[in-house]
């Protein structure tokens, strides 16, 4: 690797590990196939989600946060396979369900009401298939601001620093991609539904229905 490049990505790493002790985000577990970090945040909107769970703006929040270190990497010509894309949904599904394990035996966050995440790392034409793959996982998928080079914009020096993660943690996927395409989405879920769909219930009613058709095939 160019020596100047990787001075360049350690500065990025230095950032994000600063930043990440800023904004107080930690990992609830140990496993290495998990793909999510959590903070404790503030809502900065007021929104209905689709379950009709209202939250109001200030209300607190569990802040959602790609663990980079530990994602699936791209193939080298930046395109993901099928094999990666469901690898990168099964890790998904599993950090969900180890997330609802740990909130429910956490009563720190017994308030806590919802979940959100943001994302900087889509172009626009993207867009509908993320909002298929959310609401799969029981996401609601909220499209956001696409800055473009106005950078007198937040969202330009949010994307900016999504572009640096790509370029440092899975540089593959920053081909094809151009910056002036890439544009904001959120990612909001309740709790209830977190823990209908990957709580200890869940993973009960689950593992009955697959003993109950390994015994009728």
């Amino acid at each position: 690797m160019n020596p100047l490049a990787a001075f360049a990505r350690g500065g990025v790493r230095a950032i994000d590990l600063a930043l990440q002790r800023y904004y107080h985000v930690f990992e609830f577990t140990d496993d290495s196939a998990c793909i999510l970090r959590v903070a404790r945040s503030l809502s900065a909107r007021d929104i209905e989600l689709s379950d009709g769970t209202r939250i109001a703006r200030g209300e607190p929040v569990l802040e959602l946060h790609l663990w980079n270190e530990q994602l699936p990497a791209l193939p080298r010509d930046g395109a993901p396979s099928l094999t990666w894309g469901i690898e990168m949904t099964k890790r998904a599904r599993h950090s969900l369900r180890l997330l609802a394990a740990y909130l429910a035996r956490a009563p720190q966050f017994d308030h806590i009401r919802a979940l959100h995440g943001e994302a900087g790392f889509l172009e626009l034409d993207q867009f509908p298939e993320m909002r298929v793959l959310a609401e799969r996982l029981g996401f609601d998928f909220v499209p956001g601001d696409a800055p473009g080079w106005r950078v007198w914009k937040y969202a330009f020096w949010q994307n900016l620093f999504s572009w640096w993660l790509m370029w440092t943690f899975n540089p593959a996927s920053l081909r094809g991609k151009h910056f002036d395409e890439m544009a904001r989405s959120e990612l909001w879920m309740s709790r209830a539904v977190l823990m209908e769909k990957f709580g200890e219930r869940a993973a009960h009613l689950a593992a009955a229905a697959h003993v109950e058709n390994w015994r009728t095939s």
